[in-house]
């Protein structure tokens, strides 16, 4: 009799716990989308102050994911999941290209700075367009990518919690 009682408290926690790492998940999913209207905002702030503000720091932290993501990958194949494996080695590589366009970003400020005080306004005009698109585009595959990332794992959550259950 005590055992079952401690069963059903122990099938509580168990249905807490996966409740409250689900909520985070949604949460973070929700903060990962805020996250990407505030480096938009801050690639447009960029454009009018020709200022290299974060570009390195920004595809360190994506490449910083996007190993994370790999990881989860070869996490994955471990566990025998190569359906999940390969959904995280897409999404990394989502990241991958993120990163690397922020590497790219700085040296197109280079030529920014250059063509601001030339003849060539036409040039800076088009230029800063480019690379203000460029950024974008960069931020909306990180946030597609970290976005897919939560999903991954919330679906292996449920996954794993129903998985348990059934033993």
């Amino acid at each position: 009799m005590v055992t079952i009682i401690f069963t059903y408290h122990d099938s509580k926690k168990h249905i807490e716990m996966k409740h409250s790492l689900l909520l985070v998940l949604s949460i973070l999913r929700l903060l990962i989308w805020a996250a990407v209207g505030i480096n938009i905002a801050i690639e447009t702030a960029e454009v009018y102050l020709l200022k290299d503000a974060y570009h390195l720091a920004a595809s360190a932290i994506f490449f910083l994911f996007a190993n994370l993501q790999l990881g989860f990958s070869r996490m994955m194949l471990t566990m025998e999941d190569e359906e999940a494996a390969k959904s995280f080695l897409y999404i990394s590589i989502f990241m991958i290209c993120a990163a690397i366009i922020k590497v790219i970003d700085p040296g197109i400020d280079m030529v920014l700075i250059k063509l601001q005080n030339s003849n060539y306004n036409f040039l800076f005009i088009l230029s800063s367009i480019f690379e203000f698109l460029l950024g974008c585009l960069s931020v909306l595959l990180a946030g597609y990518s970290m976005d897919q990332f939560f999903v991954l794992i919330r679906k292996k959550v449920i996954d794993l919690f129903n998985g348990e259950a059934s033993q």
